[in-house]
């Protein structure tokens, strides 16, 4: 079932430039995603890339935004803000306009420098955000003026809650379709909300995970066209498996490419149903007959400071520390699963620098909204769950909202208030990868959805303001 809403012929007019890079890094490279892996990578799969979409109000690039996505895990902000540099310096673009997204993917180079999420590059790291940058520009040179249509499929079947069996997901899949006055699709911008972690960490090929295949999936059905795909709000959300199987090395036999190619194709599928729908409308009437109205392309942002739990009292501390070193005693003695050890190792490296003094009481984190006509791209940061994308869905209705997960910035996981009384990875271990003193407070879900529907609303003033 497709969501169309809006003026049944309505259809909106924009400047679109669009181009893609590769970012796929050396073999021996770290991978990042999975403490389990603790091995280098040995070979690609597919190569991993950079895709960015740039809007315009006229080739002229008036009010120009960019959305830049990479095949990789995340990114700090200090890389964001490196590709926002120099991507102002080579287009003119404003770095404020410039979102920066990941989709994710396990299968990905370690690409943070802080944290113990695989030893990071630098070298490599600052290329990919040379990369990012000279794509962003030359999406920039190629703006053409396009028609844009807004649809909404489903899919149901992929996206599975791991903290409880049945438990809430996203199945929206949002779609942006580009087309030319003819009909033909010069690009689509395309969003789901699941983890990309299909292959798991016995994988040490480079790939993209499903989202490579609902890229090339829909790349194939329109020739010439250009598939940006952006990971929705999953923090919680993958497609079967438990945030821990893969510690366990459960569930390897079906964690395979076969598995990313059928989910990916499940989306795209999706994908391509709603996009169809919205094509339909211009069907109906001859091409000279088609209103299109001008779309404003506006830009808002904001710092929201997202507030830690208290750290544990030193004595809590303390009777963890001799239990995880009384568990590596016993690890020594016997065989033990990939990554168990180095598991162990994480936390204590986190409890000397918590018995030390932790400095952070808080870390800033950036919310952004990219508004292009009558639909926004609210862009979210870090591992947000699915909650929160879709109570930001539903309070900004009737504005049509793509809500973004992984963007602008890494503070990792950020769960919702349900789910602290049942604890589990997100709420009582994720926080030690990323070298944070304990768990983002539940009010920190709930300041960055508050701040994503002001700025909802403050873009779609403006737009409605310039529109007049």
């Amino acid at each position: 079932m497709t969501e169309n809403r809006g003026t049944e012929y309505e259809a909106q007019g924009v400047y679109l430039g669009t181009a893609h890079g590769v970012i796929t890094p050396p073999v021996g490279s770290d991978l990042s995603g999975f403490i389990a892996r603790t091995e280098p990578m040995t070979g690609v799969h597919d190569d991993l890339c950079v895709r960015a979409m740039v809007w315009a109000e006229d080739a002229a690039l008036t009010n120009a935004a960019a959305l830049v996505t990479l095949d990789v895990v995340d990114v700090e902000a200090r890389s964001v803000a490196a590709i926002r540099d120099r991507i102002a310096a080579l287009t003119g673009i404003p770095g404020e306009a410039v979102g920066v997204t990941c989709t994710h993917t396990h299968g990905g180079p370690a690409t943070m420098a802080t944290g113990r999420l695989g030893r990071c590059d630098i070298d490599y790291l600052d290329g990919v955000c040379q990369t990012a940058a000279e794509t962003a520009a030359a999406a920039a040179r190629s703006v053409a003026s396009v028609v844009m249509r807004w649809a909404v499929g489903s899919e149901p079947t992929v996206g599975k809650n791991r903290r409880i069996p049945g438990g809430i997901i996203d199945p929206a899949v949002p779609v942006l379709r580009y087309q030319r006055l003819d009909g033909t699709v010069v690009a689509l911008l395309v969003s789901y909300g699941c983890h990309p972690v299909t292959l798991g960490p016995n994988n040490r090929l480079a790939t993209a995970d499903y989202p490579g295949y609902v890229r090339r999936t829909l790349e194939a059905v329109y020739p010439g066209a250009a598939a940006q795909f952006v990971t929705g709000c999953c923090g919680q959300v993958n497609n079967g498996h438990t945030a821990r199987d893969g510690d366990h090395g459960q569930g390897m036999h079906w964690r395979t490419f076969g598995e990313a190619e059928r989910i990916g194709r499940a989306v795209a599928g999706a994908a391509l149903q709603a996009a169809e729908q919205a094509a339909r409308l211009d069907a109906a009437l001859p091409v000279t007959d088609v209103p299109v109205l001008p779309a404003r392309v506006r830009t808002a942002r904001r710092i929201v400071r997202l507030p830690f739990l208290p750290p544990p009292e030193q004595a809590e501390l303390a009777r963890l520390v001799d239990g995880w070193r009384t568990e590596a005693e016993a690890m020594a003695r016997r065989a033990r699963l990939p990554g168990e050890f180095e598991r162990l190792q994480v936390f204590l490296a986190w409890a000397e620098e918590v018995r030390a003094g932790h400095p952070a009481g808080a870390v800033d984190a950036e919310v952004m909204v990219l508004a292009i006509g009558n639909v926004s791209l609210v862009l979210l940061p870090g591992e947000s769950f699915v909650e929160f994308g879709l109570e930001i869905k539903e309070r900004s209705a009737p504005r049509r909202v793509m809500t973004l997960a992984y963007a602008n910035g890494r503070p990792g996981y950020i769960p919702h208030r349900s789910a602290y009384p049942a604890g589990g990875y997100e709420v009582e271990e994720a926080y030690r990868y990323y070298g944070h003193p304990t768990c983002f407070a539940p009010e920190a879900g709930e300041a960055i959805v508050e701040t994503a529907i002001d700025l909802v609303a403050e873009v779609s003033l403006a737009t409605d303001a310039a529109t007049r």
